[in-house]
């Protein structure tokens, strides 16, 4: 059973992911409507990569994976020019969604 202090670590990340998250779905849809915003990729950026970063420190690999699957996105958009496409917008959706699911496991 995880200590207090490990316990507020926990509480205060998942308050913070979510705040990522919200980011996250609302600059996706920025994306689809001006796929190539370049403000926009760069703070869908930085969202996924403050939450793989997090949630890795409190030990949530699956959650890190995912968000590292998403920031690699990203950086294919910004540095390779990539533009999604509604397949790649969906699976970006889906997998906002399996984090938002192993939160509420967390």
């Amino acid at each position: 059973m995880p200590g207090i202090e490990e316990q507020e670590f926990l509480i205060k990340f998942k308050q913070e992911a979510e705040e990522h998250l919200q980011g996250l779905d609302s600059g996706l849809l920025v994306l689809e409507s001006d796929p190539q915003n370049k403000g926009t990729v760069n703070e869908l950026l930085r969202l996924a990569h403050t939450l793989k970063g997090a949630a890795r420190m409190v030990g949530l690999s699956e959650i890190g994976e995912l968000a590292h699957e998403i920031e690699n996105t990203f950086e294919k958009v910004r540095d390779e020019g990539v533009t999604l496409g509604s397949g790649e917008t969906s699976s970006l959706f889906q997998s906002l969604d399996k984090i938002k699911e192993l939160l509420e496991k967390a």
